[in-house]
């Protein structure tokens, strides 16, 4: 684990890292969203963003986490995302981000973290298994988008 590097909570001045880490992850999105969400998750209590960050202050890396209530589960915290950057992985940073949100989550009076990832996301899922998370079920995610809400329906190279 590298011992150099800062976890600390994401700030307007991360904005530009952030989304550059997103489209690394295959996010498209821009700095005016960003811009737009980070002061909303930052105003609620049970959502927190923290960074990685190295000595000459380059963001490496963030998780978004946040507690998620259900009517037939107890309350439980989950993980929104997580990114290292391309040329740092493998490196203890993820685990490093991990380790914040599972802190973080405890500190809230949470059991359980919980983590979506991708099924294509071969390399992801060996991650957490690795730093003891375990395969808890398999789902698909449907997706409608409301014409009410002003969305317009995204192109087919867009997936979550």
């Amino acid at each position: 684990m590298r011992s150099n590097i800062t976890i600390r909570l994401a700030k307007h001045e991360d904005v530009n890292s952030l989304v550059v880490l997103s489209e690394q992850l295959g996010y498209q999105t821009t700095v005016n969203e960003i811009t737009e969400r980070l002061p909303k998750l930052q105003e609620m209590e049970e959502h927190a963003v923290f960074v990685a960050v190295s000595q000459d202050d380059r963001v490496l890396g963030w998780i978004h986490v946040f507690i998620s209530h259900r009517l037939v589960t107890d309350t439980y915290a989950e993980l929104g995302g997580l990114v290292v950057a391309d040329g740092q992985r493998s490196q203890g940073i993820g685990e490093q981000l991990v380790a914040e949100a599972e802190q973080w989550a405890e500190e809230k009076g949470m059991d359980v973290l919980r983590i979506r990832a991708r099924a294509s996301r071969e390399r992801a899922h060996q991650f957490y298994a690795r730093i003891g998370y375990q395969l808890w079920k398999d789902q698909k995610v449907f997706e409608k988008y409301l014409h009410k809400s002003g969305v317009n329906k995204p192109d087919a190279s867009r997936k979550g």
